[in-house]
């Protein structure tokens, strides 16, 4: 995600964690938009996008996001808010002629068909906070690890809404990133309250 560039994406993923947080089974992503932050929807995807490992299926449900001139809005939609787990980052692998993304279940496979652009996040139940960031591959290499940029957005928490400005600066170094499948990235970690 580039700042000050323009984006428009939802994304509805089948949710076959355990217990599932929603039951929603239909995709659609795009990302390009119209001025004034009107969507431009033009494509569908013909299948559904399926989650079918645990660890990666209890991480999304629904997530709907826009981001028009240097805000991004992000709101938050779960079929069983009651349910709880520890917070991890997921990774996708970008395909360079494309610019699409895939989910990854590993840092050498993917699950799911090819998308866009995906934004994931998740939530423990009542007012517990948890890590929301985004990884963007920006190389595959089978079975030894990637390569990727990575970029968390910072900004004021309300009841089941982020609102955030989006600046260069936000870009920092973070080469001891947390996962070790990452080599290198940026990124910013910080913690979302959903009320």
């Amino acid at each position: 995600m580039e700042p000050g560039r323009v984006y428009n994406l939802t994304v509805i993923a089948t949710d076959r964690g355990i217990p599932p947080l929603s039951t929603t089974t239909f995709a659609f992503v795009h990302v390009a938009a119209q001025k004034d932050c009107i969507p431009n929807f033009e494509t569908y995807p013909t299948g559904n996008i399926e989650i079918d490992d645990n660890s990666v299926g209890e991480m999304i449900a629904e997530v709907h996001a826009i981001a028009c001139g240097a805000e991004i809005l992000y709101s938050f939609n779960y079929g069983n808010a009651s349910y709880s787990m520890p917070g991890k980052p997921v990774l996708f692998w970008m395909d360079p002629v494309d610019g699409s993304l895939f989910l990854l279940k590993f840092p050498e496979m993917h699950v799911g068909q090819r998308i866009e652009l995906l934004i994931t996040a998740k939530t423990l139940s009542g007012n517990a906070t948890v890590p929301l960031v985004i990884v963007v591959a920006e190389k595959k290499e089978e079975n030894s690890g990637l390569i990727t940029e990575s970029l968390s957005i910072p900004g004021t928490i309300a009841p089941n809404l982020l609102v955030v400005p989006v600046t260069p600066d936000l870009f920092i170094d973070c080469s001891d990133y947390r996962l070790a499948e990452v080599r290198k990235c940026r990124c910013l970690m910080y913690d979302i309250c959903i009320l």
